[in-house]
């Protein structure tokens, strides 16, 4: 038999025996994690530290992968990865998740974060410099909230998942930028699988989501992948929504840290829901119609 018809045989049974294969087979196998670990080990040597790695495989689970820094750990059955429905793609995609959590080990300050959230935390001010509101009365009215726990409580809640976001799309451009190739390709296989599940600016409004809850889809969305994703590109330039978080990311890249900016913008709307849901209130009570 020549060395073809060989190379034949075995891709015909190598395919065979992926097709008997489940996700889970392949996951929670010792081979598996011993090849994410060998990865990790080798991508992290200058750092002068070991990353230990701890992969599960629950489908119904919530989690989809975290890391303190030390420690990396990841759920192989997550949506992130379902979303695809090749094996190939979905391998390609649990190597990514590994890719972007070592970005975050490799370029994220997580000492500074800390402090950060400390910081908002117990003193109700927010990490770096701030911007320069439209309406100076802005400012004032969010330092005069964050005096109070209860709001610093929501607004904790709303910096870790807008720095979160932020961060995920800085430590990945670094991580693709410094090793290229399957390490690219890898983090761009789960921002697509991301930005694939999202909803658009119109299917949000069509469902008459409340206004709070469709500003923090877009407010995140927006941090995380620098657009708002709409089926109509004129809705950018309609929908109030879209208008005032264009307006405060342009102020956001001249000069101030960008979470801190749609913190601002967060507020407001927070603000304007408090006010709309008071005038509801009000009509109800007089039992008057409501707009």
């Amino acid at each position: 038999m020549d060395q073809k018809s060989i190379w034949r045989q075995i891709r015909v049974g190598a395919n065979e025996m992926s097709e008997k294969l489940t996700d889970a087979d392949i996951y929670t196998s010792e081979a598996f994690r011993s090849h994410v670990q060998a990865t990790v080990d080798s991508m992290t040597k200058d750092l002068d530290k070991h990353i230990s790695v701890s992969l599960m495989h629950n489908p119904n689970s919530d989690i989809t992968a975290c890391t303190d820094g030390n420690n990396l750990c990841q759920n192989t059955a997550n949506s992130v990865i379902t979303w695809y429905k090749l094996p190939s793609s979905r391998f390609a995609t649990v190597m990514g998740i590994v890719y972007h959590e070592l970005a975050h080990i490799r370029f994220h300050d997580f000492r500074a974060d800390a402090l950060a959230d400390k910081e908002l935390e117990e003193n109700g001010t927010l990490y770096g410099r701030m911007p320069e509101p439209d309406d100076e009365t802005e400012l004032d009215e969010m330092k005069e909230a964050l005096k109070h726990p209860e709001y610093r409580k929501v607004f904790k809640s709303l910096r870790d998942e807008l720095v979160n976001c932020i961060i995920d799309a800085h430590d990945e451009e670094r991580m693709s930028d410094y090793y290229g190739g399957i390490v690219a390709r890898g983090i761009e296989m789960v921002a697509s699988s991301l930005q694939g599940q999202l909803h658009t600016l119109e299917g949000y409004t069509n469902n008459k989501n409340e206004p709070l809850s469709i500003m923090t889809s877009l407010v995140l969305q927006f941090a995380r992948f620098g657009e708002i994703l709409v089926a109509d590109e004129q809705t950018l330039y309609t929908n109030e929504y879209a208008k005032k978080l264009t307006d405060k990311r342009q102020n956001a890249d001249k000069k101030h840290p960008a979470e801190n900016c749609i913190q601002i913008c967060a507020y407001l709307m927070l603000h304007s829901a408090q006010n709309r849901h008071r005038h509801i209130s009000a009509k109800q009570w007089k039992k008057e119609p409501v707009d």
